[in-house]
C-alpha cells in the first residue's frame, strides 16, 4: 500500500491496511508494534475491532460506541470456555490485573448479583459453595 511506490518505509497511518513489524508482528489498519504480536484497533467504526462469527452468534470485541465485549458460543445451548488448563483459574473486575489475588477457580471482585441474593464485597468461590 505504498502510494508512491516508495520501499523501506510505512505508509501514512491512515491509509494503512496492514502491515508486519520486521520481527514478524502484525497490525491490522495499524502501524505493528515490536511489544504487541496483533493489533487491531477500532477506529471509528460500531462494529468492533474483531468479529468472530458463529453458525448464529458471533463473538464481537469493543462493539458499540462504549466499546462492550461480547464473547459467545455461536449456536443455542453451546458453552463458552474459559482458561480450561488443570489448575487454571478466572478473575473477573479489575483487581484480577494481580494474578495472585486470583485464589479460586472464578474469582469476583467487586460486587456480583443473582437472583435473591447479592455479593457487596470481594468474594471468592470454593468448592464449599453449591449456592450463593
Amino acid at each position: 500500500m505504498y502510494v508512491y511506490g516508495n520501499g523501506n518505509g510505512f505508509i501514512a497511518p491512515g491509509r494503512r491496511a496492514f502491515t508486519i513489524f520486521n520481527c514478524g508482528n502484525i497490525g491490522i489498519r495499524s502501524e505493528a508494534s515490536a511489544d504487541a504480536t496483533l493489533i487491531v484497533p477500532k477506529l471509528n467504526n460500531y462494529s468492533g475491532s474483531a468479529v468472530f462469527a458463529g453458525t448464529n452468534y458471533s463473538s464481537f470485541f469493543y462493539f458499540s460506541p462504549l466499546e462492550n465485549t461480547y464473547i459467545r458460543g455461536g449456536i443455542d445451548n453451546s458453552k463458552v470456555i474459559l482458561n480450561d488448563v488443570p489448575g487454571g483459574k478466572v478473575g473477573i473486575g479489575k483487581q484480577a490485573e494481580t494474578p495472585t489475588l486470583i485464589t479460586s477457580t472464578l474469582s469476583i471482585f467487586g460486587s456480583m448479583k443473582l437472583p435473591g441474593k447479592t455479593v457487596n464485597k470481594d468474594y471468592s468461590l470454593t468448592e464449599d459453595d453449591f449456592t450463593i
